[in-house]
């Protein structure tokens, strides 16, 4: 048998760690308001996630952005400028957190309507360096789309 054969062998037989997706809210409803100013309508919240992790979901200027928090840790994704382009954003109500199954999630996907489309995904690498590291477009198999990229080797930071 070809060394090739035996890799190739190895790599059929050895299971693929399942994984799985676990969802919380982020709306008004379900998000506690930190900081609001009436006059700009300029809105502050924090939002449940899982693991350790929760978000701080802000609204300045009808543009929508998420904070992610471990701990000490806090990473703004920059959704207006690296999904929106600067156009007016708003985040879908739901923000679905995947990773290894009974394990800590290491990637976030939230729609993000921007202007008036039907929503693309943006997909976050947690961890160490959080980031933005796709955005998928509206289309058939959308979040089949967004989670094989995030159960597959995640691609490099998106810039802004």
């Amino acid at each position: 048998m070809r060394f090739e054969s035996i890799i190739l062998a190895a790599a059929l037989t050895t299971p693929v760690p399942e994984r799985a997706s676990t969802y919380t809210k982020v709306n008004d409803a379900d998000c506690t308001m930190i900081e609001e100013n009436q006059e700009t309508y300029d809105w502050t919240g924090s939002c449940a996630g899982v693991s350790g992790y929760s978000l701080e979901w802000s609204i300045s200027d009808l543009r929508d952005d998420l904070e992610i928090i471990d701990g000490p840790s806090r990473t703004q994704l920059q959704i207006p400028s690296i999904v929106a382009k600067g156009k007016f954003d708003a985040l879908g109500g739901t923000a679905e957190w995947r990773g290894p199954k009974d394990g800590r999630p290491d990637v976030l996907i939230v729609r993000v309507h921007v202007a008036d489309d039907a929503g693309s995904l943006a997909i976050a690498r947690l961890g160490e360096k959080p980031c933005l590291v796709a955005v998928v477009p509206p289309g058939t198999g959308q979040s089949d789309r967004a989670r094989a990229i995030a159960d597959g080797p995640l691609p490099a930071c998106l810039k802004e």
